[in-house]
């Protein structure tokens, strides 16, 4: 056949039925690739873990989008969704708990440090100044004599 013919085989048909017809096979296009896609996509759940909340949430919300009717594959995006959002307000609490009890320990050892004896700077300091008062005896029993401070009498 050639194009002149074929386009005289549809001469009689007028444009909305033809759009009509093009809309219904886009349709059934569309609901063909949805059912291959819905195929792969359950076929890869049976392969992941159910403990991956992610992957499911991803696949079950996919899922979902192709086939918004089948009440199952709503339910399980929105429970894995639930699951996500408290897995992440379980992380979100464990990391203000850890800035909080760094916080904490950053404030003992402060105190600890105006304590003197735990710093090295401040031991250091510490032990001069202890130092000193021995230095200072022992030159004056050599210059004074055994700790008196004057030889001799009063």
């Amino acid at each position: 056949m050639t194009s002149g013919s074929s386009s005289s085989k549809y001469s009689g048909a007028n444009n909305a039925e033809l759009k009509e017809l093009e809309g219904v096979a886009l349709a059934e296009k569309q609901k063909a690739e949805g059912a291959k896609r819905t195929g792969e996509l359950v076929a890869t759940l049976s392969k992941i873990d159910p403990a991956n909340i992610t992957k499911n949430h991803n696949i079950y919300a996919e899922l979902a989008e192709i086939n918004p009717t089948n009440s199952d594959y709503v339910t399980k995006a929105a429970h894995n969704n639930k699951k996500i959002k408290a897995q992440e307000q379980i992380a979100q609490t464990r990391k203000i708990k850890a800035t909080q009890a760094a916080a904490r320990k950053e404030r003992i050892e402060s105190l600890f440090q105006c304590v003197g004896r735990f710093s090295g700077e401040a031991r250091e300091a510490h032990q001069r100044t202890n130092e000193q008062p021995r230095q200072l005896r022992a030159r004056g029993d050599a210059v004074y004599g055994h700790g008196r401070p004057f030889a001799g009498g009063h």
